[in-house]
């Protein structure tokens, strides 16, 4: 569930301190046959501050398909 109530703290916490080593980055997942372009797995409500502050760069996590089917069901359940 997106809540995007914390999108305001968010953005004034990334604009003050920065993006911190603790935070997680975003989880992202390539499109198909687009090596330049991917899918927003987890991490909505930071890309939207970053976005806000006009970032340039973020840090992200690329996600793949798991070699077993089973393993990629069970990544898309838990987000």
């Amino acid at each position: 569930i997106n809540v995007v109530d914390n999108v305001t703290e968010l953005t004034t916490s990334l604009r003050y301190r920065g993006w911190l080593h603790d935070e997680q980055p975003l989880f992202v997942q390539q499109v198909k046959g687009k090596s330049k372009l991917f899918f927003l797995r987890s991490g909505f409500n930071r890309i939207t501050a970053a976005i806000e502050l006009q970032w340039k760069y973020i840090i992200v996590d690329v996600y793949e398909d798991a070699e077993e089917p089973e393993d990629q069901i069970l990544f898309n359940r838990r987000l």
